[in-house]
């Protein structure tokens, strides 16, 4: 799962730098992201697990590092009507990341064309 955390802030860190700091906060669109990378970049996200008997695929393990990163203030949800998510901290983020040694432009590219 460590890994796993590797990649997602490596992801967060290179959708900072391009959205600047504001990251759609629709949990499915977020889930089908990954998701999309995953299968797109099979070295990639190894340790998620998706459920797609649903609308949209979902997996509990990337729910419980998006809400460990939102409970640990890493990522906050400012605006009133909580539909973005925000990067507040930044350093975490590039402590965790460090681990990652994997180039996350694909990665980008998919997960801006599943958010947009």
């Amino acid at each position: 799962m460590n890994n796993t955390l590797s990649e997602v802030c490596s992801l967060l860190l290179k959708i900072q730098k391009e959205f600047s700091s504001v990251i759609s906060k629709n949990d499915a669109k977020v889930h089908e992201a990954i998701f999309n990378i995953q299968k797109e970049c099979p070295d990639m996200f190894t340790d998620l697990i998706f459920d797609e008997s649903g609308i949209t695929p979902f997996s509990d393990e990337l729910e419980r590092i998006l809400f460990g990163l939102e409970s640990g203030e890493v990522l906050s949800t400012p605006n009133s009507e909580y539909r973005k998510y925000e990067i507040k901290d930044v350093a975490f983020l590039e402590n965790k990341a460090k681990d990652c040694k994997k180039d996350m432009t694909k990665a980008l590219n998919i997960f801006k064309s599943v958010m947009i």
